[in-house]
């Protein structure tokens, strides 16, 4: 197992966020249009609360737990709705999480991504080969640089399978310009794809209907422009595609069960994506 003093020797133009008790490394440059971040964490209640709670924002999570005595895992299926995890973090140790970007992990386990949206589930009941793989470097890296570049040659060896939808890239590609301020309809007519026909294989893809999505990407957006304390909460609304404060309130509260203004009293409880989707 890795230590947690291994974190202050490893360095590179590859950290997104380094910490005494945490780093955030990007993957090799030919994942990264399906894998976001890996993070290594040693948790406590300093850094993450028993409220700890995830942002939904339609991306797929392996995490891998070690609680002093054996390795625990789990996959977060494409997420629509909060997760909290805080309690269950600080149980553990240390911990390794792989974020995917959305679509991501369905370049790697090719499984309809509806029949996991919102699943918790052990990660050896979705792809026994890939657990294992992910198992075995978790519990015998001796360093942060032996596990990441053996995480990278796990998923690198899966690109000669990979094949994407070229109507789902278009698809993202709009809804990522736009930051979610398009409708559905227009997706359609700019794939020459009927609105039932582009939800379907979005679905199998993301794990939900492109509406849901465009939602979701507009919500993160509105989080991001919160967190800077210049912005009013009109401000967020209309620079977010809400039509006025009150539907951007209500839409908040339904996606992530609280309101904006508790989101802010309560931010070092949160989390969303610390890179673009």
């Amino acid at each position: 197992m890795i230590s947690k003093s291994s974190i202050q020797d490893y360095s590179g133009n590859r950290i997104l966020q380094k910490e005494n008790d945490y780093i955030y490394i990007l993957p090799n440059e030919l994942l990264r249009p399906y894998i976001s971040h890996y993070t290594l964490t040693f948790p406590n209640k300093n850094i993450i609360s028993d409220n700890y709670t995830v942002i939904p924002n339609g991306s797929s999570t392996l995490v891998f737990t070690f609680d002093g005595n054996k390795i625990g895992n789990r996959l977060y299926g494409t997420a629509t709705r909060i997760n909290k995890v805080g309690d269950e973090a600080n149980l553990s140790i240390e911990l390794l999480i792989i974020s995917f970007r959305p679509c991501g992990l369905f370049q790697f386990i090719k499984q309809n991504q509806r029949e996991l949206t919102d699943h918790l589930l052990p990660v050896e009941s979705v792809d026994f080969t890939l657990y294992k793989a992910i198992y075995n470097i978790f519990d015998q890296s001796e360093g942060i640089y032996e596990l990441i570049s053996k995480l990278d040659n796990v998923f690198l060896s899966y690109l000669d399978r990979i094949t994407l939808s070229s109507e789902v890239v278009l698809t993202m590609d709009k809804i990522k310009g736009s930051n979610g301020m398009i409708s559905v309809s227009e997706l359609s007519k700019h794939i020459y794809y009927s609105e039932r026909h582009l939800n379907r294989i979005f679905g199998q893809y993301c794990g939900m209907n492109v509406k849901s999505f465009l939602k979701l990407v507009r919500m993160n957006k509105a989080i991001k422009l919160l967190q800077n304390p210049q912005n009013n909460m009109t401000m967020v609304a209309l620079q977010s595609g809400f039509y006025d404060q009150p539907h951007f309130i209500h839409e908040f509260k339904s996606i992530c069960n609280i309101t904006p203004q508790e989101y802010l009293d309560n931010m070092s409880d949160f989390y969303n994506q610390i890179t673009e989707s």
